[in-house]
């Protein structure tokens, strides 16, 4: 079983990939244009800021049917958007939701938290701007 350490040194890595795939955002929505991109992902943010506050319920719950739920839910939309980190760390809880210790779903939930972060930073700068 990988420690809270592991999972987090595991992450470090996806910080230096952008939050956002672009060719395959363009390749998901057929869509080129970086501006019509930005703004499907200003709604994929939005319909995550109602995704993973499940998440976290489900985490101080200790329900672990609930957490692969969330954790699936987000992950799908994460998926749809090409925000590829923040998807590989949710498909990390979703699978880590059965049997993990409960300090290793909250230090991945809060790896959750800080991709969710630097993904709204991103597209708040913008990827030409950032």
């Amino acid at each position: 079983m990988p420690t809270p350490a592991r999972e987090t040194a595991l992450t470090d890595l996806d910080a230096t990939r952008p939050p956002v795939d672009f060719a395959l955002l363009t390749e998901i929505t057929g869509e080129d244009d970086r501006g019509e991109l930005l703004a499907m992902l200003e709604f994929f943010l939005e319909e995550l800021q109602e995704l993973l506050p499940p998440l976290d319920a489900a985490l101080a719950a200790q329900n672990r049917a609930a957490v692969r739920n969330a954790a699936h839910a987000a992950k799908s939309a994460a998926s749809s958007a090409a925000a590829t980190p923040l998807a590989d760390l949710l498909d990390r809880v979703e699978t880590s939701a059965a049997s993990a210790d409960w300090a290793v779903l909250g230090a991945l939930a809060q790896e959750v938290r800080d991709e969710h972060a630097r993904l709204v930073a991103f597209c708040a700068v913008g990827p030409d701007n950032g």
